[in-house]
């Protein structure tokens, strides 16, 4: 099989293809973190070297921090012109802050209530 170099370069540029956009949401890749601890945001601004090429951008996090990244470390999850858009779902989180549960403590009563055998089985008579 022989490839030639030309061939394998334009597999790497394959992603500049695919132009950001102010307002798309994008993960924010960090080489000491594991992916799913990666940060949300959206863009707010790009930033165009002297070739026109977009090399920089701006990202506004949940916690409303703007971070300056280099187009390579940032993931595009949604486009801003697609129909569904989870912008509202962090525009959401900007302002409520992260989703929460309500523990209605059900699970504490039944520890309560049930005991244990000999055999290590729950008992759970009055």
């Amino acid at each position: 099989m022989e490839t030639s170099v030309p061939a394998i370069a334009a597999v790497g540029t394959q992603s500049l293809d695919m132009p950001n956009k102010v307002g798309d949401v994008a993960l924010l890749q960090e080489d000491t973190a594991p992916a799913l601890s990666w940060k949300m945001g959206r863009v707010l601004e790009l930033s165009p070297g002297r070739d026109n090429i977009v090399r920089a951008c701006s990202i506004r996090l949940a916690n409303a921090c703007v971070v300056n990244s280099h187009v390579q470390k940032i993931c595009l999850l949604e486009a801003s012109d697609s129909p569904w858009s989870a912008a509202d779902d962090v525009e959401k989180m900007n302002r409520n802050g992260p989703a929460r549960t309500r523990d209605t403590g059900r699970e504490e009563e039944k520890a309560e209530d049930t005991q244990l055998t000999r055999d290590g089985k729950t008992d759970s008579s009055p």
